[in-house]
Formats: structure tokens, sequence, C-alpha cells
């Protein structure tokens, strides 16, 4: 049925993402990884601006969230760990 058919593909995207999108980085802690190009590198300090974005992950209801590598992301993001954050008047 198309309801088995979504929970499988549902369960299949979750599974990728536990094994290859949680990266570990040098300090230790495991953040989502923007992009991953199958052959062990990722894109770690960078998030889209628009939705879907790693950041909206919680608004979009995806029930394989690990709250805690979420939230590690979250801060790497918003903090000057991300080479990409720019923040202030000029945008330092």
């Amino acid at each position: 049925s198309l309801a088995t058919k979504a929970s499988t593909l549902l369960q299949d995207i979750t599974n990728g993402i536990q094994q290859h999108g949680i990266v570990q980085l040098s300090s230790g802690e495991r953040i989502y990884a923007y992009e991953v190009d199958g052959m062990g590198k990722s894109l770690q300090d960078f998030d889209d601006a628009n939705v879907p974005s790693l950041l909206s992950l919680p608004l979009l209801g995806w029930s394989g969230l690990d709250q805690k590598v979420y939230m590690a992301t979250r801060e790497r993001i918003l903090s000057t760990k991300n080479r990409f954050y720019f923040e202030g008047d000029n945008l330092r």
C-alpha cells in the first residue's frame, strides 16, 4: 500500500541520516552535516536560509530528530565557529 511504501521510505531516509548525516567533529561533538559526498567528506559549517534547512528541522516534524545532535548543530551554526556566520551592523 502507499502508506507502507511511505513508511519504508521514511525509515530508509532516517537510517541514511543517522549513518551518514551525523558527523563527529575534531572537538568530539556530533552535529548534522549540511551535505555529505558519500566518500567521507562533509560540509559542516553551513545551512540554507530557506526551508528545509538544518535549523528548521523541529518545525518540519521529523520523528527521527536527535535533540542532542540538533542542539549542537544549532549552537555551531549560530556561532563564530561557523566560518559563514556574520553579525553586526557591517557584517564583520
